[in-house]
């Protein structure tokens, strides 16, 4: 096997009722390359946290893609864009 020089950097961040788990993969240069986030709806009183989508940007093409299922309303989505759309800005500063 051959490593690369690349980084990846995981967080986290929480929005109403949801919680975005971050991968921040940096090139050998120690610019992003690519996000990743993977969006759960925390858990309520006797529910356990449910998937909920992902999110993904590629800095190569500056395009990002949301998949999220049907339970997320529309107050939410808009929620959950605006903060990966915070976390690209303030990582690719």
């Amino acid at each position: 096997m051959e490593f690369t020089k690349g980084t990846i950097k995981t967080g986290q961040s929480v929005v109403g009722g949801f919680r975005m788990d971050y991968s921040v993969t940096y090139d050998g240069e120690d610019k992003v390359s690519k996000i990743d986030a993977q969006v759960k709806r925390l858990p309520g009183e006797k529910v356990v946290e449910i998937y909920s989508g992902y999110a993904t940007f590629n800095a190569g093409t500056s395009r990002y893609q949301f998949q999220l299922t049907s339970n997320v309303t529309g107050d939410e989505r808009r929620a959950l864009f605006a903060d990966f759309e915070n976390t690209i800005a303030e990582l690719i500063k």
